[in-house]
């Protein structure tokens, strides 16, 4: 593992880091910065972890204030930049973990990546001001076995002025179709940016969804203040037994939440489907010009 502890303003490149295990009780992080590590670049590195593992130990590269936690507040680190990695296995795939009050960390662009066959969660964060997740391809095409719920990028909690753009979240379970989890692709939660400050979820594209249990594509709760737009969404693989499908899924009462633009496909053959936004306590604020297919089960509800 490389730990960066409060250093500022390193670059790493094109470097293969092996944190692979297989105990559950040792730990194996790619690259971990904390303690305030600003200002430093991780590009073009090859992080492996086990691809089959069900242990929350081990994480591509890891923004967190403990070293034992992949997930805890406070690490503190602005200007980060994680971009053309390609990170194989792990419960987390890449973790950027700001403080929900003061010490949100500030600039985190991860761009370019490939994040693929974790446990979990592909991207994780929350605590993040003015930071941004664009192109990276995340899936989980090659992992073997152990399917649970899937993320693609799951933002929770204080994350403002956020961008996630034009990534590619796709084959959650290509090895093991019919395996029964709930999917997420782009989950937002207690994110309600100021005006001005907007949270914008853009231009992503979402498809090959494989599964047996509930899906949700776009899910928003708690989030006001945030647009998606241009997003791309099919859903249309052959359940037999799995549960609902939501292009849009939006909870609690909010404003500032806009669709425009969106193309949401489901012909996901379930007992219970819906191809449309679905906000079962509070509609979105706007919702312009987005367009949806008919689903091939039962009727939205």
């Amino acid at each position: 593992m490389i730990r960066l502890n409060g250093t500022d303003f390193v670059t790493i490149n094109n470097l293969n880091v092996n944190a692979y295990s297989t105990s559950t009780s040792n730990y194996g992080w790619g690259v971990f910065m904390t303690n305030d590590a600003d200002n430093n670049t991780i590009n073009g590195c090859t992080i492996t972890l086990d691809s089959n593992t069900t242990s929350s130990n081990y994480a591509g590269i890891v923004l967190s204030g403990s070293p034992t936690t992949a997930t805890t507040t406070g690490s503190n680190c602005d200007n980060i930049t994680l971009t053309n990695n390609t990170i194989n296995g792990g419960y987390y795939g890449i973790t950027l973990m700001g403080n929900t009050g003061a010490g949100i960390i500030q600039n985190i662009v991860v761009a370019n990546n490939v994040v693929k066959n974790f446990y979990i969660y592909g991207i994780y964060g929350g605590g993040t001001n003015n930071s941004v997740i664009e192109n990276n391809d995340i899936h989980r095409m090659t992992r073997s076995s152990n399917f649970t719920t899937f993320y693609g990028i799951n933002m929770g909690t204080a994350n403002t002025a956020l961008t996630i753009s034009r990534n590619r979240i796709h084959d959650p379970a290509t090895v093991a179709p019919a395996s029964s989890f709930t999917l997420y692709g782009i989950y937002l939660s207690a994110s309600t940016s100021t005006v001005g400050n907007e949270n914008m979820v853009a231009n992503n594209l979402l498809y090959s969804l494989q599964g047996e249990g509930s899906q949700y594509a776009l899910y928003n709760s708690s989030s006001g203040n945030t647009r998606y737009y241009y997003n791309t969404i099919n859903s249309d693989y052959a359940a037999t037994t799995g549960g609902l499908t939501r292009g849009f899924y939006q909870i609690t009462a909010q404003t500032g939440i806009e669709l425009r633009n969106n193309i949401i496909s489901i012909t996901r053959s379930t007992g219970s489907t819906a191809n449309r936004p679905r906000a079962p306590t509070a509609a979105p604020s706007r919702s312009d010009a987005s367009r949806t297919r008919p689903c091939s089960g039962s009727a939205p509800t």
